[in-house]
């Protein structure tokens, strides 16, 4: 079995301060990093994706990603730098398969740390998938329990959806023959049924259709909502949300507002769009037994909370594991949470992920 290693006393290393990057669909961001301490200077940059210019070729968004971390890290000086990327990649050596959220159904492939080095002779360079880098940092925090956990999941539901298992009695991330684990927002999925033989089939970013990340990411739900929405879903004339979108209020927050109004059609919506999440996490469990944890991160499930968490209930009372439920109703939910904000951060994770590979260099 392949795996990526993680060294749980990894911050016991000495290594000297650095800089760290994650790259998202939404925004890019760069801190400087120092074993056991906080980010510091945390920055902001939007993130340069095929949403955020329908104009650009995936060839000119590489070039500009490239650019951008080139050009951040030598403005501040940086001799060793962590990458948490958003991206289907190999984990073993870095090369870089495609990214819905940011260069949508391009493939052609990026050996990002390859191109970091050749530009940068002087930094050395660690790239990592953003969900590897999250978990790391969440598992950093652990604290011992009884019985201890055996295996950590933890799935981002944000511009796109994916997940990681870490075992954490041998410290690894098990990988397939290509370096790849958990690439779930790529799995098919039913289409959304929002009335008796009424079926909406969405478009992802990758190009492909009715994938998970089309319909329960954060793009997937926005374009779930304006597909309900054409067809005159029934709820929508005078819903709240409705009301607070007309008003100028954000998606985001529209929704959050009108589900702790509980806004009938704003709860189909969750509903519909939490649907095939609840499937794909009810057959992760039917499959191992041994996850202990499930951890939910990104901007969706931390910004709803409570929303999301309950409408996941509310399909696994419908459809539990067969069996197991029966005998322990709560036997999902009480593996499910949400990580607290600043406790899954792939920021840090990416230095950690970093302290890691040099770990393993001099092992």
């Amino acid at each position: 079995m392949q795996a990526f290693r993680f060294w749980p006393d990894v911050l016991a290393d000495p290594l000297s301060p650095a800089m760290v990057f994650d790259i998202g669909g939404t925004w890019f961001r760069s801190a400087h990093f120092s074993p056991g301490l906080p980010l510091a200077q945390v920055q902001h940059h939007p993130a340069l994706s095929f949403h955020s210019d329908r104009q650009a070729s995936a060839a000119s968004l590489k070039e500009g990603l490239l650019a951008y971390l080139v050009d951040t890290a030598l403005a501040h000086g940086a001799r060793r730098c962590g990458v948490s990327l958003g991206a289907a990649m190999d984990a073993r050596s870095g090369q870089v398969y495609g990214s819905g959220p940011l260069w949508g159904s391009d493939c052609g492939g990026l050996d990002l740390p390859g191109e970091l080095a050749r530009r940068t002779p002087g930094v050395r360079w660690h790239v990592a998938n953003d969900v590897t880098c999250a978990l790391l940092h969440y598992a950093s925090q652990l604290a011992p329990q009884s019985p201890p956990l055996r295996k950590v999941m933890l799935i981002t539901v944000s511009t796109g959806i994916a997940c990681r298992t870490l075992d954490l009695r041998t410290g690894e991330v098990p990988v397939d023959s290509f370096g790849l684990q958990g690439e779930i927002g790529h799995l098919p999925v039913a289409p959304a049924q929002w009335a008796p033989r009424r079926t909406l089939d969405l478009c992802c970013d990758c190009g492909g259709r009715n994938h998970l990340a089309a319909f329960s990411s954060g793009r997937g739900l926005r374009n779930l909502h304006r597909a309900l929405r054409q067809h005159v879903h029934p709820l929508w004339a005078g819903s709240l949300l409705g009301r607070l979108r007309a008003a100028g209020v954000e998606h985001e927050a529209a929704l959050a507002d009108a589900l702790d109004a509980q806004d009938p059609y704003a709860l189909t919506l969750l509903r519909l769009g939490t649907r095939a999440m609840a499937d794909t996490l009810r057959c992760a469990l039917a499959l191992d037994p041994e996850l202990d944890r499930i951890v939910l991160t990104g901007g969706v499930s931390t910004h709803l909370g409570q929303h999301y968490l309950d409408a996941l209930a509310t399909h696994f009372d419908e459809a539990g594991l067969y069996l197991t439920s029966t005998f322990d109703p709560g036997y999902i939910m009480n593996r499910i949470v949400i990580a607290t904000p600043g406790t899954a951060d792939g920021l840090y994770g990416a230095g950690l992920q970093m302290k890691t590979a040099a770990r393993e260099w001099t092992s």
